[in-house]
C-alpha cells in the first residue's frame, strides 16, 4: 500500500457525511493526530466528494490534532477555498482545553473561515447548528 492509499482508507472512517434533523448537510470530520499535506488533500477530496456542491455543515473533530505548521495551514487553507461557498457554518470540537480553542479560532480566521464556533463535543456543535435554522 501507498501512503495515499492510506490516508484514502483513513478518509473513509474519519470524514463522514451525515443528515441532520431538519436535513442538514453535516460533515463529520476527525482529523488525524499527525496531519501531512498529504492526509490534508486526501480528506479534503473526500469532503469535496461527500458534498458534491451542496451546502453543508462542517464539524472537525480537532481534539487529538498537534498543531498545524505553516504548510499544513496553507494546505488546508487553499482547500478551504474550493467550498467556502457552500459551507453554512463551522464547528471545532475542542473538548475543555483552551489553548486548542484559542488556537482553533486563529487558524479558522487566518483561512477565512466565517461563521466559526467552538464545541466541547459533537452533541454540542449540532446543537449550534440546529439553532440556527
Amino acid at each position: 500500500m501507498t501512503e495515499i492509499t492510506d490516508f484514502k482508507i483513513l478518509a473513509e472512517k474519519r470524514v463522514n457525511l451525515l443528515s441532520g434533523q431538519n436535513g442538514e448537510r453535516i460533515i463529520e470530520y476527525f482529523e488525524i493526530d499527525k496531519a501531512s499535506e498529504k492526509s490534508i488533500n486526501v480528506f479534503w477530496e473526500r469532503i469535496e466528494e461527500l458534498v458534491d456542491g451542496n451546502p453543508f455543515h462542517f464539524i472537525v473533530d480537532l481534539s487529538q490534532a498537534e498543531p498545524p505548521n505553516a504548510a499544513i495551514r496553507a494546505a488546508v487553507h487553499e482547500r478551504w477555498n474550493r467550498v467556502s461557498d457552500i459551507c453554512v457554518s463551522t464547528q471545532a470540537i475542542v473538548k475543555n482545553n483552551i489553548l486548542l480553542k484559542i488556537a482553533a479560532k486563529f487558524v479558522m480566521s487566518s483561512i477565512g473561515v466565517k461563521n466559526f464556533r467552538t464545541a466541547k463535543n459533537f452533541e454540542e456543535a449540532k446543537q449550534h447548528i440546529y439553532s440556527k435554522n
